[in-house]
């Protein structure tokens, strides 16, 4: 039996509305294999549920169940190239965003991460908030610059994606894996 190639883990990020998921989503298309954003997958459930477990209600313990699952949805990848919506620093970010401790877990969860690109979206210059973004551009831009801070402190390379097409995004990214 051949030992099994470890993932490559390549992480997709930004603040609220920056074409992340709709990046992914092309990616995707292309063939690779992709993690959703774990954050919105639990504020639907909660919000399907009638729950009130979502980051503008109790951030702290929002944060704490995004990393398990995150840390759940990442167990996919285990070969080849995969595109993370999202990684497990993304909870700092916004733990530090909202002024709220990060939960144990996600200290935890932090220390055995890695990744191996990250790719930070610049924010596109249509704003528009749905059922589950929230934030104002204001926030989308604290968040950017926290999301940034936070994997450079890591110690990532943090590669900056202008706000071009789709299909120009993914090309600047997959030319740059």
């Amino acid at each position: 039996m051949a030992p099994e190639k470890a993932a490559r883990k390549i992480v997709i990020t930004g603040g609220p509305c920056c074409g992340k998921t709709t990046t992914i989503e092309a990616l995707r298309a292309k063939g690779f294999s992709a993690v959703p954003e774990a954050s919105r997958m639990l504020i639907e459930r909660e919000q399907a549920r009638g729950g009130d477990l979502v980051p503008w209600k109790r951030l702290g313990d929002f944060n704490a169940a995004v990393t398990a699952l995150q840390l759940e949805l990442e167990q996919q990848a285990r070969e080849g190239t995969w595109f993370l919506d999202r990684g497990i620093v993304d909870n700092l970010a916004y733990c530090r965003w909202g002024k709220v401790q990060p939960p144990l877990p996600l200290l935890e969860a932090l220390a055995q991460a890695s990744y191996h690109k990250v790719f930070l979206l610049q924010p596109l210059p249509l704003f528009e908030n749905d059922h589950v973004r929230k934030e104002t551009p204001e926030q989308r831009a604290e968040l950017h610059n926290h999301l940034l801070q936070a994997y450079l402190e890591r110690g990532y390379e943090v590669i900056q994606v202008p706000p071009f097409s789709v299909e120009e995004r993914v090309q600047f990214i997959l030319g740059r894996l």
